[in-house]
């Protein structure tokens, strides 16, 4: 179960903001970055991962630094 759980997941993660409801409403994009690896077993370019969610216009960058 858990397993088709995961397929379904990876299928949709490119379509819907999956990983936007595990975070706090301010995170970096490591932490997004992150999950996003976690999900889909694979290591993602941050340059591409970045400039393709900032694209989609679900996250809002801030000028802000994390402490």
């Amino acid at each position: 179960m858990i397993k088709v759980c995961m397929q379904t997941i990876r299928k949709q993660i490119g379509f819907l903001p999956i990983g936007y409801g595990l975070l706090s409403d301010r995170f970096t994009m490591p932490e997004l970055r992150t999950i996003y690896e976690t999900i889909l077993e694979r290591s993602i370019d941050r340059r591409n991962f970045q400039r393709k969610i900032l694209s989609i216009g679900y996250v809002k960058p801030l000028n802000e630094k994390k402490k």
